[in-house]
């Protein structure tokens, strides 16, 4: 469904009403695959099909690689995507999910899309606890 909805946003002929439909549809498509895609993997957590890296890993590196890729994504778009201050800090867990996550995210939230828009990221620690928070001039804040 979501390759043949694809293929007809391509097409020229649609009609305006027509494509904002198929966009609508798209989008939902796309929502339920990652649901989907996150209910297999706690699927197979829990049931221990899957083992989890955990490792010590640097939430600036993670935070500063996801960026570097988004990026490509931000310019393509028209967006000018800022990194502000990154925490120094080292966390346990599963980098290679952890940045699968990261580089997921913007796509779900739409402002982020808006040409000419601002997207500022950065990380902070508080009470033992690490922040990674993005900020944009949308109609919202995203945080994390």
């Amino acid at each position: 469904m979501k390759g043949e909805t694809e293929v007809g946003l391509r097409k020229i002929e649609i009609t305006r009403n027509t494509k904002n439909s198929s966009k609508a549809t798209l989008k939902k498509l796309t929502e339920m695959a990652r649901i989907i895609d996150d209910l297999l993997l706690l699927s197979k957590t829990d049931t221990k099909d899957i083992e989890l890296n955990m490792e010590s890993i640097s939430l600036r590196d993670l935070v500063a690689d996801v960026c570097i890729s988004m990026k490509i994504f931000a310019n393509n778009k028209k967006v000018n995507l800022v990194v502000n201050e990154l925490a120094d800090v080292r966390l346990i867990g599963d980098e290679l999910k952890l940045e699968k996550d990261a580089l997921e995210y913007p796509g779900k939230r739409d402002k982020v899309h808006q040409e000419g828009g601002v997207v500022a990221v950065s990380s902070y620690t508080n009470n033992g606890y690490a922040y990674v928070t993005v900020k944009d001039n949308g109609t919202g804040n995203i945080a994390g």
